[in-house]
């Protein structure tokens, strides 16, 4: 046999073991997958976002974007003045840019029909896998003799949101974090719900 042919036959069964590693195993069973005794993840299934060829586990390829959230407000009352601090994280794999969050306040108490402020901040660019505290500007309460109720929601890479953000993100959908309600206390306060703090 010459070496041309040798080289044929030797692509030929390359091709149709490569096939049969990675056609799909049809029939139903159990999935079971565990690392073996050099670490890597072995299991006889296929999986709907990783794959298994010939056994072994593949992990789905990273994607390389920041993931951006928020989880957490703070807030400082001075008078009638409620100042609105933020932390955000970075869930990515790489620093973001530079981006907006915007905090949208609802203000209720008093008597005073329900009011909402947009109040909106920047923040520097993030690191993966750090948080970090921004503050984004305040809202005003109309006295301090009447209880009133803050409810804020924050949007992370708020700019331009309905489109995507300006931020290219591996996961849109974290980007809204409500805070929940707190409470700025009068003269009589009801303590029925947490000051805000």
């Amino acid at each position: 046999m010459n070496f041309s042919k040798s080289i044929s036959l030797a692509l030929c069964a390359c091709c149709i073991v490569g096939a049969a590693l990675i056609a799909p195993n049809t029939e139903a069973k159990p999935c079971v997958i565990e690392k073996n005794k050099w670490g890597f993840w072995v299991g006889d299934c296929l999986l709907s976002k990783e794959m298994l060829i010939d056994g072994v586990f593949i992990p789905p390829p990273p994607l390389f974007m920041p993931d951006l959230y928020a989880d957490d407000g703070d807030f400082l009352v001075q008078g009638t003045r409620v100042e609105i601090e933020v932390r955000t994280g970075n869930l990515g794999s790489i620093v973001s840019r530079d981006f907006d969050v915007t905090a949208d306040v609802t203000v209720t108490g008093g008597g005073m029909a329900p009011q909402t402020f947009s109040i909106t901040g920047r923040v520097n660019g993030q690191p993966a896998g750090t948080r970090t505290r921004t503050t984004l500007g305040y809202v005003l309460i109309p006295d301090r003799i009447n209880d009133y109720d803050l409810e804020t929601v924050f949007t992370v890479d708020s700019s331009d949101f309905a489109n995507g953000g300006e931020i290219r993100e591996s996961d849109e959908t974290n980007n809204i974090f409500n805070d929940g309600i707190c409470r700025v206390y009068g003269e009589n306060p009801d303590v029925s719900v947490g000051p805000c703090d």
